[in-house]
């Protein structure tokens, strides 16, 4: 006898469960219903779901598009490549189109990824998905998911 009000009670509580799993489901599939007159006059239903969210990347992507190959001629000598800058007696171009150029405050220019300039250096990055950080001080790191800490103000890169 127990057995059996004990394997009564389970199927309760079995159908029960299952009753609350279709109701949510049902609720959460529910598309948002919008209804407007076309031009006929005749109601329509347009049937719409909420958006997917997508995770965000860990950083932006790049500022600027990529670029197309160029020559310069200086000094009889041709360079080509992309993103050239020339500065003083020299020229140089970057050698993929997702690399940029920069002239540095003593006048060397430097060709790499997600160059940073400040006041007394530049600094490009040497791979792909290198970034490069500038402290308050002016001192740049390049490297991987470089950033700043808050608490010192110190330029961090992972591995």
């Amino acid at each position: 006898m127990l057995t059996r009000i004990s394997k009564l009670v389970l199927l309760a509580l079995l159908v029960g469960t299952l009753t609350s799993c279709a109701q949510f489901h049902e609720w959460f599939n529910q598309p948002n219903d919008q209804t407007y007159s076309s031009e006929e006059g005749a109601q329509q239903k347009e049937v719409t779901y909420e958006q997917a969210t997508y995770k965000k990347a860990d950083r932006p992507p790049p500022s600027r598009p990529r670029l197309r190959k160029e020559c310069i001629e200086h000094n009889g000598q041709k360079t080509c490549g992309y993103d050239c800058k020339q500065s003083g007696g020299e020229v140089k171009c970057a050698s993929s189109s997702e690399q940029r150029c920069v002239v540095a405050p003593s006048g060397q220019v430097l060709c790499g990824y997600d160059c940073v300039t400040t006041t007394h250096s530049a600094k490009c990055g040497k791979y792909l998905y290198d970034n490069c950080v500038a402290d308050m001080s002016g001192n740049i790191r390049c490297g991987n998911n470089c950033y700043v800490r808050e608490d010192d103000g110190q330029v961090v890169c992972g591995k």
